[in-house]
């Protein structure tokens, strides 16, 4: 795999695993404050797989 696209994928695959990890933590602790960074830590994720 060449190195962009190898660095593209972890990169994603890092942001995805951050956006989710937030998302489980504001679920549990019932406190919304964050959602917008949450939303946006997402959507670099899955725009950085294009």
């Amino acid at each position: 795999m060449k190195s962009p696209v190898k660095f593209l994928l972890v990169a994603a695959g890092i942001f995805g695993l951050i956006g989710s990890l937030m998302g489980a933590h504001m679920a549990g602790s019932g406190s919304y404050a964050l959602r917008p960074i949450h939303a946006h830590i997402l959507v670099v994720g899955w725009l950085s797989l294009f």
